[in-house]
């Protein structure tokens, strides 16, 4: 039997984490090398042997490798162009890269978390059931159709033109996509696993289709389309990169030039993987995800935007989420009749002092925001700041044990109302008990210092390595620090950082409505007025903490407050099959 947490684990989790960097490098022989790792998506992280690594480029070549016995692979003399990178393995699901682009002499990296096929679980969120490497025309045309519907509603046309329109436009596709070499057939199981409105974009990219729906519209009404899908795709990579710089911003205290620089570079880099974070930040450690997507692309842009100081925070958030990814020992324990995983005693120190040092550091990185200090101020907050480090860790290693008690509730409701089994509005009044305790600080101090789970050491370690790190950076939101912060400087200077924290807040509430928001836009296409009613529906949910299960909670319950009436029948369908399992 599995530990409670790690299937509460396995059933909110499913979507692979594809992490890469792609650079030139000057001086080095022609061909470009691809290399990686393969591991499984789990705590323990096990390496991948023997599984089949295959590079295609636009032309069908393959190449092809197996990963050795730590799950690593290497690829060399690769021409430089665009490829696509498919890993196969029995026992596992097939993990499909978006195309990724080679330079001459450059080096790419892929870091790939698989899935087992066998696991069992039922899971909330996805993206490897639509992640194929064959054609999926039935979905094909059901999209040509909304797509043409939409069509004629925006130009007026009549059903007997609307027919046409579909008819042509579906010839034009399955004759397209069924062309040798041609670049819709390599890239389609990429784009369809990212999300409809990547799959209408790449399906306008190509001259013959765009020409077939030219036949009853003009090309300047095509072209006004095309630019709007484009645009919504951009906004979804805008909104992913605004809601990393927030995340970024609560523990690193940026300034407003910092944030802007940040956000611009971000979205840069998340042009080419917007389906694999945003699946990874909903799925996987949310300061993990970050720090490891930047590490990967370019540590040393983001050292330039940073002062020393925020910097060496940055890197120590890096150092904690290793610390709490390295594998543990699979060394099953019985346990009140679980069966739980025990980590290694020297990386459960490594992660203890990680965990304390980036505690430390964000609080005093907060607290020299305040010019005013004198010494006697800056001895009360260093005593304040080390007296709540231990005490706050203390305090979210009981939030975490019970909350993980009632993940297994919360997800029984949510899956009932998702697929029917229970209407929308009892799912939503059985929730909101269950979400009030899940965040209600004082829900922790009913734990018992003898209860079981907190004295058994085996527990304690797989909860801290799945609960704590995400929420440290609300260190700084302790009644004891803002007492001291109150306390310390003068009632002008508090005003005025009540008023930046009140804004910090807000803009955190804002960066999470709007990345549930283009989630769902990337998989239903959202028109003009449902995007009005659902952006004004999630703009009344609200989380206590930027965090995977904080997010988890706002998309699901803004999911169960769309009226279904206001969708049609195609993204009703379109949103179970690309967001939510049946």
């Amino acid at each position: 039997m599995i530990h409670r947490s790690f299937l509460i684990f396995l059933m909110l989790t499913g979507i692979c984490a594809f992490d890469f960097v792609s650079y030139a490098q000057d001086n080095i022989p022609k061909g470009g090398t691809v290399r990686g790792e393969l591991s499984e998506a789990t705590p323990e992280r096990e390496p991948i042997e023997g599984a089949e690594i295959k590079l295609i480029s636009e032309d069908g070549k393959e190449y092809v490798k197996k990963s050795d016995a730590t799950g690593k692979y290497k690829f060399t003399g690769i021409p430089g162009g665009r490829y696509s990178l498919k890993v196969t393995k029995a026992g596992y699901r097939d993990r499909i890269k978006n195309p990724l682009v080679l330079a001459e002499g450059g080096e790419s990296y892929h870091r790939i978390l698989m899935f087992k096929g066998n696991h069992g679980q039922r899971r909330l969120l996805v993206d490897a059931k639509q992640n194929k490497n064959k054609l999926d025309m039935k979905k094909l045309e059901e999209l040509i159709q909304h797509v043409s519907i939409e069509i004629a509603q925006l130009y007026d046309l009549n059903e007997t033109t609307l027919k046409n329109l579909q008819k042509t436009v579906m010839d034009t596709v399955k004759t397209a996509i069924n062309k040798n070499g041609s670049l819709l057939k390599q890239t389609y199981p990429y784009a369809s696993a990212e999300g409809n409105l990547s799959l209408i974009v790449l399906l306008l990219r190509d001259k013959e289709i765009k020409a077939s729906f030219t036949n009853y519209i003009t090309e300047t009404q095509l072209q006004s389309f095309i630019d709007n899908k484009k645009q919504g795709r951009q906004q979804v990579g805008k909104t992913l990169a605004n809601f990393l710089t927030v995340y970024l911003d609560q523990t690193l205290s940026l300034t407003s030039k910092q944030r802007e620089d940040l956000t611009e570079m971000l979205y840069k880099w998340t042009e080419s993987e917007l389906y694999s974070i945003l699946s990874d930040i909903l799925t996987l450690s949310l300061p993990g995800t970050i720090a490891d997507y930047i590490h990967r692309r370019g540590e040393k842009s983001i050292k330039d935007i940073l002062t020393d100081e925020q910097y060496e925070i940055w890197q120590e958030i890096g150092e904690a989420a290793k610390s709490l990814n390295r594998n543990v020992n699979v060394d099953l324990k019985h346990f009140d009749g679980k069966e739980v995983v025990s980590e290694n005693k020297e990386h459960a120190l490594t992660r203890r002092f990680h965990i304390h040092k980036l505690t430390d550091a964000i609080l005093n990185l907060h607290t020299k925001q305040f010019q005013t200090l004198n010494d006697s101020a800056k001895e009360r907050f260093a005593l304040v700041n080390k007296g709540i480090v231990e005490q706050y860790i203390e305090k979210l290693h009981r939030k975490a044990i019970k909350r993980t008690s009632l993940m297994g509730p919360y997800a029984d409701i949510l899956i009932k109302g998702i697929t029917g089994q229970i209407s929308r509005n009892i799912a939503l009044q059985k929730i909101k008990p269950i979400k009030k305790e899940y965040w209600e600080d004082s829900y922790a101090n009913n734990v018992k210092d003898d209860d079981p789970q907190v004295v058994n050491p085996d527990i304690n370690q797989v909860i801290l390595n799945q609960a704590i790190l995400p929420s440290i950076f609300n260190v700084v939101k302790e009644p004891i620090y803002q007492q001291t912060i109150k306390d310390s400087i003068s009632q002008v200077e508090y005003e005025k950082y009540s008023k930046r924290q009140s804004e910090i807040e807000n803009m955190r509430q804002h960066a999470a409505q709007n990345l549930v928001v283009a989630l769902l836009d990337m998989h239903i296409l959202l028109n003009t007025n449902q995007r009005k009613k659902i952006e004004d529906i999630a703009s009344k949910l609200t989380i206590p903490e930027l965090s995977r299960i904080g997010l988890q909670f706002m998309f699901l319950e803004l999911y169960l407050n769309i009226n279904p009436d206001d969708l049609s029948k195609w993204q009703q369908k379109a949103l179970m099959q690309g967001v939510f399992f049946k």
